[in-house]
């Protein structure tokens, strides 16, 4: 089928209803949708009607703005049939208002269980010569350890995740999983590219008890703070 804007914002707006508070929503949304689940390949139905097919992993729509109103979404896998098949996850007469920009990830949490899960996105301005590096942690796994050099020691857990303000360059990510010490290495070490006037972010997404971990990246353009000496 023709993937319309029509149609991946329908796809946004399902995830929106069903993680977010309806106080979170709105017209004015800027949205971006994620697919991290490593061989889930999905149809959505919203309001009875077939929305986006074939959903695959590792892609990345958006933005997308989405406007306020009462919807019910049905995710099932793909090909099933909407009439005899039970849905993934369904959601009845959701209502939209609010606004904000946001990324939702289709991931798995500890244990393997599927979910959306929700992040904000900083798209505030930036120094000349700098972007903003996003780790987000999306996966089957225990928190994450990282010791990068320029970026020093970071550890987040499923759900939540950092931003930093960083010169534009190539940075050496090696994730280990936290044991309380340095971490056990789990993969890498991968290499996230940040440009000037750029948010590059960094999904880590899988099953450590799989062995599939790896990264889906996303990036966003940002001004560039007017006035603001280039530093180096």
């Amino acid at each position: 089928m023709t993937r319309s804007l029509r149609t991946l914002a329908l796809t946004a707006l399902a995830a929106l209803a069903i993680f977010l508070p309806a106080t979170a929503l709105a017209a004015d949304n800027s949205v971006y949708v994620v697919h991290g689940i490593p061989g889930a390949v999905v149809d959505v139905y919203v309001n009875g009607g077939l929305a986006l097919e074939d959903y695959t992993f590792g892609t990345v729509v958006g933005p997308l703005a989405l406007p306020p109103g009462t919807y019910t979404i049905e995710v099932f896998l793909a090909n099933s049939n909407p009439t005899t098949a039970e849905a993934v996850v369904r959601l009845d007469d959701a209502e939209l208002a609010g606004g904000l920009n946001l990324s939702l990830i289709a991931a798995l949490t500890p244990g393997g269980t599927p979910a959306i899960l929700p992040f904000v996105n900083d798209v505030s301005p930036v120094m000349p010569n700098f972007g903003r590096l996003g780790l987000r942690h999306a996966a089957d796994a225990p928190a994450f350890v990282i010791n990068s050099r320029g970026l020093g020691r970071v550890n987040f857990s499923n759900g939540s995740g950092i931003d930093l303000d960083v010169l534009a360059r190539t940075y050496t990510l090696p994730f280990a999983l936290f044991n309380g010490g340095s971490g056990v290495p789990a993969m890498g070490p991968e290499f996230l590219t940040v440009k000037t006037g750029t948010y590059t972010i960094g999904y880590v997404v899988g099953s450590a008890p799989q062995g599939n971990l790896s990264l889906v990246t996303q990036e966003i353009p940002l001004e560039t703070m007017k006035g603001a000496r280039a530093r180096r």
